[in-house]
């Protein structure tokens, strides 16, 4: 695909919801998109999962030996080397993402052209998609000072899949900002690109999994403890 908007870039190691993330990003109904998949040297079997699609907006990379067990912000900047598109997503391997995920979030990204971060309202969804918690309604757009005030004030939730970042700013910065196993890297890369602001749509339009394998369970059950979703 030439110049795509968007780009997914995917690091691959689970397989058990793997397909369902795919699925959920194929079926956008914004069409103008790459999806990148970096298997991190997996020992499951990820081949026979990407092997079931023929879908030219994939891009299938394998690695030699695995980068995130060691560095897991290391390997999101590998998958981030091979991005094209003017916008990415740093998508999961268990999360899933709304069929207008890509159309509802654009019309922003087209509204608020000076702005390099953008996120949708999320939920909470278990191992069999139950729904746990759901975001409350936030302003359209915040300034650095009122996005850092919803954050500390744990109005918002963390995660890194469901952010758009433009592609350019965060080269600019240097990547996805590297914390040790990955803890808060969501969110010192984002502050890094909140500077002109960020975009958050009110429409639940991400589903964020909790569950036994998940990077959040492994490393960050005392962060989710702290900033665990608001019902509204």
């Amino acid at each position: 695909m030439v110049n795509p908007k968007y780009t997914f870039i995917l690091p691959a190691y689970k397989k058990k919801y793997l397909k369902n993330a795919i699925d959920s990003i194929l079926a956008q109904s914004f069409g103008n998109f790459e999806l990148i998949i970096v298997n991190d040297a997996s020992p499951e079997d990820i081949d026979s999962v990407i092997n079931q699609y023929s879908d030219c907006r994939i891009q299938y990379h394998r690695n030699k030996t695995n980068i995130g067990g060691v560095n897991l912000v290391k390997q999101w900047n590998h998958c981030l080397s091979f991005a094209t598109g003017e916008f990415v997503i740093l998508a999961t391997d268990d999360d899933e993402y709304a069929p207008d995920y890509l159309e509802k979030m654009s019309i922003l990204v087209y509204k608020y052209p000076h702005v390099n971060a953008f996120r949708p309202r999320i939920t909470h969804i278990d191992e069999n998609n139950n729904q746990s918690g759901i975001e409350c309604y936030m302003p359209e757009f915040s300034n650095r000072n009122l996005f850092l005030y919803f954050f500390f004030k744990r109005y918002i939730s963390t995660g890194i899949g469901f952010w758009i970042f433009r592609r350019s700013k965060l080269l600019e910065v240097g990547g996805y900002q590297s914390m040790p196993a990955a803890w808060f890297a969501d969110d010192v890369t984002t502050m890094a690109l909140s500077e002109a602001g960020v975009v958050m749509s009110n429409e639940v339009l991400f589903k964020f999994r909790i569950h036994d394998q998940s990077i959040s369970d492994q490393y960050n059950n005392e962060k989710l403890s702290l900033v665990s979703l608001k019902k509204c």
